[in-house]
């Protein structure tokens, strides 16, 4: 929201933290500080976003995208210039592996396929959950011309039947595995600790076949 009493509940937020920092003997430093304004595409077509933000006594320029520990949020959360720059980096690399590959063994080039590109394509990729299919096939593009290369076969081959003798999941089924594998280390671990309050087990009003299945329950949408 970005209505002016939206704004005035921003700016009190924004004093409160700096106060609190104060108090811990810390300084917020507002020329170090960025802001982004996340809503819809709905939302920011419908109200007009503020250019900038009071922090700290500092001006701050708001921005249509943030990058946070490796991860480029935009201000719609589409994750467009992301997975773009994902691409961008993991094309570089394969076109590097492209012209050693006749030099290297099929071992050697899958290893380096996996720590050079394929942990780019896994990276924080549980948030792409909910990405748009036109994203999450520019990533898949990725990992089929990966797997012709670790593989050393011609671009025409078929990249299904690669990724099965290599035992990797496409980029849809690698998502969903890391989220499953979250949920469980949760579930049955209590682990890591700032996830665990945000996942409950679903409660159902009478006894069904279901029961037995760990079902987890869907928060609500507000």
């Amino acid at each position: 929201m970005t209505d002016r009493g939206s704004l005035n509940r921003l700016s009190r937020c924004i004093s409160c933290l700096q106060h609190w920092f104060l108090h811990n003997h810390l300084l917020l430093n507002g020329s170090k500080s960025d802001a982004i304004i996340i809503g819809t595409v709905q939302r920011h077509a419908r109200a007009p976003q503020p250019t900038h933000l009071s922090v700290a006594e500092s001006c701050v320029a708001v921005s249509d995208s943030w990058k946070l520990l490796g991860m480029t949020l935009d201000h719609t959360m589409s994750f467009n210039k992301h997975v773009s720059t994902v691409v961008r980096a993991c094309n570089f690399h394969l076109s590097s592996l492209r012209h050693i590959r006749s030099l290297v063994s099929d071992t050697v080039a899958q290893q380096i396929a996996c720590s050079l590109v394929g942990s780019r394509l896994d990276y924080c990729n549980s948030l792409l959950v909910n990405c748009c299919n036109r994203n999450l096939d520019k990533l898949q593009r990725v990992q089929d011309n990966l797997t012709r290369v670790g593989c050393n076969s011609n671009r025409s081959t078929a990249a299904g039947p690669l990724l099965r003798s290599l035992h990797w999941l496409p980029v849809r089924q690698r998502i969903n595995f890391k989220l499953a594998k979250l949920c469980y280390l949760v579930t049955s671990f209590q682990q890591p600790d700032y996830l665990a309050d945000l996942i409950s087990p679903y409660s159902q009003s009478r006894l069904l076949r279901s029961s037995t299945q760990k079902l987890l329950s869907v928060p609500p949408h507000n």
